[in-house]
């Protein structure tokens, strides 16, 4: 590292993390990076990891904005999280200027698959339908 703090890097590797588990597969990385860039958990960091005077690593942080249940926090719905990616693609600095972002087919499949199981990523997926009862519900 120079005296004025200025690094010459080159990006070795990418490592994801849900809690010490590294995320290795590619569907929950995928799934991952959309709750880091769309959910609604603040980023902490950079941290910067030294050896002596050679960086070892740089780490990014995501976390709730404000903890509720301790092992269950809530990263968004799914509709704010097209909400935020669409708003992305199509505002810069609050102005319009575009209105058609690039489609991502298949985005969210994984979330919303009754048959796919999380392996790191702890998911729980929620399914609200109205009641089909003619009886008000108690």
């Amino acid at each position: 590292m120079a005296p004025d703090g200025i690094v010459n890097m080159t990006i070795g590797g990418v490592q994801m993390f849900c809690g010490e588990d590294e995320i290795l597969d590619s569907i929950e990385r995928e799934i991952a990076w959309i709750f880091m860039l769309h959910g609604q958990w603040k980023e902490n960091g950079p941290e910067v990891e030294l050896d002596g005077d050679r960086l070892k690593a740089i780490e990014f942080r995501w976390d709730p904005l404000e903890r509720q249940n301790e092992g269950f926090e809530i990263v968004g719905t799914l509709s704010r999280m097209f909400a935020r990616y669409y708003a992305e693609m199509t505002v810069d600095e609050h102005e319009v200027v575009q209105v058609h972002a690039p489609l991502r087919p298949g985005w969210f499949a994984p979330l919303v698959s009754t048959d796919y199981e999380s392996k790191v990523l702890p998911l729980w997926r929620f399914i609200l339908q109205p009641n089909s009862d003619d009886k008000p519900s108690d």
